[in-house]
């Protein structure tokens, strides 16, 4: 919400199931979303534009306890990071390239796709990083490590 708010919009919270008709009925002007999840709630037949924004990439993870993590052997610990990562990077490589063929489609079904200049919306979210306490991370994508 921190980031919807930085790039001047008013965020308004809704049940992804409800997306679909909040914006079918006019009680939002518009969504967040990969183009696999839009596509995956049909919203190519209630929206005529998306904006490539790229403002959020999801992140995959495991939720555990801290006590369990640690009360795992070392070796353990070191192969299940080693497998998060190449699970979370092999899930990111899908979205990614499932992103293409999902615009065509949409743009078939007759939505509009705009470009957008990305230094715009990096300025304003800046401070959203800092607050939340995600610079390094926001340094290692823009570094591509």
């Amino acid at each position: 919400m921190k980031t919807i708010e930085a790039m001047g919009a008013t965020p308004t919270p809704l049940p992804w199931s409800e997306v679909y008709s909040a914006l079918q009925l006019g009680s939002i002007d518009g969504a967040e979303a990969q183009l696999t999840a839009a596509e995956g709630q049909n919203l190519h037949e209630v929206i005529t534009h998306v904006a490539l924004t790229n403002h959020i990439h999801l992140m995959t993870g495991i939720a555990t306890s801290e006590q369990w993590y640690q009360a795992l052997p070392d070796e353990l610990r070191s192969i299940l990071d080693e497998e998060l990562l190449n699970a979370g990077d092999a899930a990111s490589q899908a979205t990614a390239d499932a992103q293409d063929s999902v615009r065509e489609r949409m743009e078939a079904a007759g939505v509009t796709f705009s470009e957008v200049d990305m230094q715009v919306f990096r300025d304003q979210v800046g401070s959203v990083y800092e607050e939340l306490g995600y610079d390094q991370y926001r340094d290692e994508l823009l570094s591509g490590e």
